[in-house]
């Protein structure tokens, strides 16, 4: 069974991007991988899982090392991930910003809608 830190490693590889690149799109401290890696820390919360695995496409079982599959986790985007996927998460996003976004995209929507 892998440990969480062999299968980060495994997944950041095969995505072609280093373990401190995830931490800085999730929001994680980079110390995280060092920590997986030398002993540290054993595990992630199941908040810190979930969001790990979701980034990866992944379900948290495959990323834990329980399941040998890689079998694609459950779409559970929240509005962090959405925040996070138009802002890069370098920048706090006000109501104000999330407000237009929200607003632009209904506007698109109804532009779009077949009448």
């Amino acid at each position: 069974m892998a440990t969480l830190y062999e299968r980060l490693k495994l997944l950041c590889e095969n995505k072609g991007i280093k373990g401190a690149q995830m931490c800085n799109d999730l929001g994680f401290s980079k110390s995280l991988m060092t920590d997986l890696k030398h002993g540290r820390k054993k595990g992630v919360n199941a908040d810190t899982a979930q969001k790990i695995a979701s980034y990866f496409g992944v379900s948290v079982g495959y990323l834990l090392g329980e399941e040998d599959e890689k079998e694609k986790a459950p779409a559970a985007v929240s509005d962090e991930d959405i925040k996070v996927a138009l802002f890069g998460g370098d920048t706090e996003v006000t109501d104000e910003m999330w407000s237009e976004v929200m607003n632009y995209a209904e506007y698109i929507k109804q532009k779009y809608r077949k009448t």
